[in-house]
């Protein structure tokens, strides 16, 4: 096959598919150019999911007719001059792609006046080509709308979402960008419903609780900048460990106010709290890292989600270093005490017991062999996707495979964890939460409605804009799970949860599971249901430092071997078996 020059209308639509990913990608990219233009008031709205309209419009400095001919064209930017500026980058843009790969997918028009004019100037453009222009009498500032997009892609258009997903990442990232620059008002209007109408002088406070409904402003500690190491400061806002999410959802992190993915923050953070968060949950936190222009680079991601630090050590240990001060500055950097307070009864209720003894010191009611469903409830793994697939693997082995496992003599508890039994072949260790876990997911997948029980007084949760449309999208499943509720404006009143589930910190449960849902890529509902099932299996199941008689340990056993189970929800292993063989050639017997 010939060699051949491409066409620029094909260049512009193979460049538009690292720009435009998405309609919220299109909004992210015209809000970055309201930033640059001064703005201190944007106002955006999007009808179905951004693909049918966006429009982004702004009181910046505005352009001059020639200006705003000259910036619909690729490589074409006010930010640099030469390839050196980029080492001392302090806009947002700085490509000269934005606005002509959005015209080249979309139908589009857009329109600005500067101080200088008396009248401003609108563009009509399809496919890149303008159509019409002509003056028009407006404010200064400039307003982009854009129709139909990749209405001349047809291909990528179908790997665009639904509307109310596509909605809710546009929701996300205006959100991202209210959180980062508090002095700026934004109106975001999604179809016809108003969702942000938030006032310049709102302070960062407002705008976090307002975006955080669960979160009060007494529980926001503002981060104390102690670093001292040139060229990199650390402000913000965190919330203490005993309140966190089973995800990452909850941890924003800007580094000269833009909005980053990057892992080795999302760590650093994490280390800053260190084991005052417990396995699985991650923290609220709100940071703002300013660095000198010059050590970083964000000429690296085609969204810009990630940077390059010149010294990421330097950063991490910044970032660590100042969240761990702040939380001891407050005399409570660890939670986990409480655990480690317990009752010593907790290690001796199966080992001080005596022969033959069936009274058990720690009780825990509502487990027996007719209802292995306890009140406990335990953290949220957060796993690879390739361990939960492990699970649906495994499901296959457990119908072929055999389980022999005879004559369990349970022996007593390692480590609040996990329960040690004598067998005919060795030693059984059972990983107690895993375990239960299951077996709590197998009960619910058994019946197509959960049994509910109602509550005493109904719980009123806040939800934010992103959940509450998640509750309304899966209302009719959350009933079918035994979570009965009213919706209104901006909470619920939760009314009925399963009877399953411990109404012990009811809220923060019901907010994983949302989350759950809210996360996870489901292909049909089978899918979606077995997500459900696992998510209330682990918050209904026994957790380290539980404390279980011989009972209720025998009966967990018992339903293990009667269902041949071998690994959770989540594609973790029950058990552990060392058989005598191995352990005599270890002891050289």
């Amino acid at each position: 096959m010939a060699i051949r020059i491409l066409s620029q209308d094909i260049v512009r639509k193979i460049a538009a598919g690292e720009v435009v990913t998405g309609a919220f990608s299109v909004i992210k990219e015209l809000i970055e150019n309201s930033l640059d233009a001064e703005a201190t008031q944007i106002d955006i709205w999007a009808k179905n999911g951004g693909k049918e309209y966006i429009s982004v419009a702004d009181n910046g400095v505005g352009m001059n007719s020639d200006d705003l001919k000259l910036a619909i064209k690729p490589h074409t930017t006010s930010k640099i001059e030469r390839f050196s500026d980029l080492d001392n980058l302090v806009s947002y843009g700085f490509r000269g792609e934005a606005l002509s790969t959005i015209a080249s997918v979309s139908r589009m028009k857009i329109s600005s006046r500067s101080e200088n004019d008396d009248l401003g100037l609108l563009l009509e453009i399809a496919s890149g080509q303008i159509k019409k222009e002509q003056p028009v009498s407006r404010d200064i500032g400039t307003t982009v709308e854009v129709y139909d997009l990749l209405f001349n892609t047809p291909a990528r258009r179908k790997f665009l979402k639904s509307k109310a997903v596509e909605g809710r990442m546009i929701t996300e990232t205006v959100e991202r960008f209210v959180l980062s620059h508090s002095g700026i008002g934004f109106k975001y209007l999604r179809d016809d419903k108003l969702i942000y109408d938030i006032s310049p002088t709102s302070t960062i406070i407002e705008r976090i609780t307002q975006l955080f409904p669960e979160i009060k402003s007494g529980e926001l500690i503002e981060i104390e900048d102690k670093v001292q190491m040139p060229g990199i400061s650390v402000n913000g806002f965190i919330v203490m460990p005993n309140k966190t999410r089973p995800n990452r959802l909850g941890e924003m992190i800007f580094v000269n106010g833009r909005y980053v993915k990057q892992p080795v923050l999302n760590f650093s953070v994490e280390q800053g709290y260190a084991e005052s968060l417990e396995k699985g949950r991650f923290p609220y936190c709100f940071i703002f890292l300013k660095l000198s222009p010059d050590q970083i680079d964000v000429n690296i991601h085609p969204q810009k989600l990630e940077v390059k630090f010149s010294n990421t050590t330097q950063v991490k240990k910044a970032l660590s270093k100042t969240i761990r001060e702040t939380l001891r500055s407050k005399g409570n950097f660890s939670i986990r005490i409480e655990k480690r307070e317990r009752e010593k009864e907790s290690y001796q209720s199966f080992n001080n017991r005596k022969e033959g003894s069936k009274e058990p010191r720690m009780v825990k009611e509502r487990f027996n062999e007719e209802n292995v469903l306890s009140r406990k409830r335990n953290e949220h793994f957060n796993l690879p996707m390739e361990v939960e697939r492990n699970f649906f693997r495994h499901l296959k082995r457990e119908k072929e495979e055999d389980n022999d496992i005879e004559n369990v003599e349970v022996i007593g508890v390692l480590g609040e964890r996990y329960i040690i039994a004598e067998v005919d072949e060795g030693l059984l260790i059972i990983d107690l939460h895993a375990a239960h876990e299951r077996i709590t997911y197998e009960k619910l997948n058994e019946t197509n409605e959960v049994s509910s029980q109602n509550l005493l007084q109904p719980i009123t949760i806040s939800l934010n804009n992103t959940s509450m449309e998640i509750v309304k999208d899966f209302k009719t499943l959350l009933n079918e799970f035994g979570f009965y509720f009213d919706v209104h404006s901006d909470k619920i009143m939760l009314k009925s949860i399963p009877y399953v589930l411990d109404s012990n910190n009811l809220e923060n449960s019901f907010r994983d599971i949302v989350d759950e849902l809210r996360l996870g890529v489901f292909k049909n509902k089978k899918e979606l249901r077995k997500a459900v099932m696992a998510e209330i299996a682990c918050k209904t199941s026994f957790r380290t430092g539980d404390m279980l008689n011989l009972e209720q340990a025998e009966a967990l056993i018992s339903e293990l071997k009667k269902r041949k189970l071998l690994v959770c929800p989540h594609g973790r292993p029950l058990t552990m078996l060392l058989k005598f063989p191995d352990l005599d050639n270890y002891f050289s017997r």
